[in-house]
């Protein structure tokens, strides 16, 4: 189904309104700007390896958030 709007940005709006859109327990709305079609059909044909991230340690960067305390604090109890 194709839907044709005046303005682009009246189209994302759409798209942001309804793509994600459970219909039922196993369905779930897609919906995708026609544009996108050309990103998705463009891909390249060889497979290029990413660069690797360089590591965070996400135990440290949670720890500042007051909300996480207790929840790392459950985990050491846990494990000793």
């Amino acid at each position: 189904m194709f839907l044709e709007y005046s303005s682009l940005s009246e189209a994302k709006e759409a798209v942001k309104a309804t793509n994600g859109y459970k219909l039922d327990k196993n369905h779930v709305f897609i919906v995708n700007l026609f544009s996108d079609f050309d990103k998705y059909t463009n891909v390249a044909d060889e497979w290029t390896e990413p660069e690797p991230l360089p590591y965070k340690d996400h135990v440290r960067l949670n720890l500042m958030h007051a909300c996480m305390y207790l929840d790392h604090a459950l985990i050491v109890l846990l494990l000793i």
